[in-house]
């Protein structure tokens, strides 16, 4: 039994070392040399532990790499069609006036019409709908970017600052100054005179000119009375006519 052991384990040592010779020499063991321990580290080593995030591609140029991937990821922002961004509307009292705000590229995007007085801002239209309580205030949608204000019946009280906003990063802010204009009505006779009473003798003939100021646009209709009963078109009295003048606005 005891020579069988011994024969046994110098065959597992003489196995052990022809697999040894068979694999060739051991490599040499790296030492660190005196003041740069990193030296001694294989080649490549870095690398191998390295991000495949942080990694430059060999012969890559990393600035034009990045430009490139910023140019192709970058969504278009929303931008107004007017050159500038503010405008000022006039309209004349009582008429129907639209606020314009024209957007391209808008996308996802959402507009919204502001009231701004002095440091408070009012609501008035978010998308295609309306919050404001005042029902003359109108969100009308024109294909394809124009998100008009519409303002019914316009009074002195709507003239003001108005802001259309769009909902991007930073907001985009488009600003409108409405100017309501309150007509100038004024009668007068054939010298221009203006006077509350006028006294002429029965069977002469009277004329008396309406001079209308201050209109943003041609008034395009003129109406008389007298007390309660429009002369216009009454001709049961001959001899009446009403002409105008749209140049000078006198009727």
């Amino acid at each position: 039994m005891r020579r069988r052991r011994v024969t046994l384990l110098l065959f597992e040592v003489t196995l052990v070392v022809a697999l040894v010779s068979a694999r060739g020499p051991p490599p040499p063991i790296l030492r660190p040399r005196d003041g740069d321990p990193f030296d001694s580290l294989p080649k490549g080593f870095w690398q191998e532990f390295s991000s495949p995030f942080t990694d430059t591609p060999d012969g890559g140029d990393t600035d034009d790499s990045a430009e490139s991937l910023e140019t192709t990821t970058r969504e278009p922002q929303p931008f107004f069609e007017e050159p500038t961004a503010a405008a000022n509307v006039t309209t004349q009292l009582g008429s129907h006036v639209h606020l314009h705000c024209r957007v391209n590229d808008l996308r996802e995007k959402t507009v919204s019409w502001v009231r701004r007085k002095e440091d408070q801002l009012q609501l008035i239209t978010f998308g295609r709908h309306t919050y404001s309580s005042d029902s003359r205030y109108q969100l009308e949608y024109q294909p394809p970017n124009d998100w008009q204000l519409l303002i019914e019946f316009a009074n002195e009280r709507d003239e003001g600052h108005y802001e259309c906003q769009v909902s991007s990063h930073p907001p985009l802010v488009f600003l409108v100054y409405l100017t309501v204009v309150v007509p100038r009505v004024e009668i007068v006779d054939e010298r221009g005179g203006a006077g509350a009473d006028k006294f002429y003798k029965a069977g002469s003939t009277i004329e008396l000119k309406c001079v209308i100021s201050k209109v943003p646009q041609p008034t395009t209709y003129v109406m008389w009375k007298h007390g309660q009963r429009m002369l216009n078109y009454d001709t049961s009295r001959g001899g009446i006519s009403v002409p105008s003048e749209d140049s000078t606005q006198e009727a």
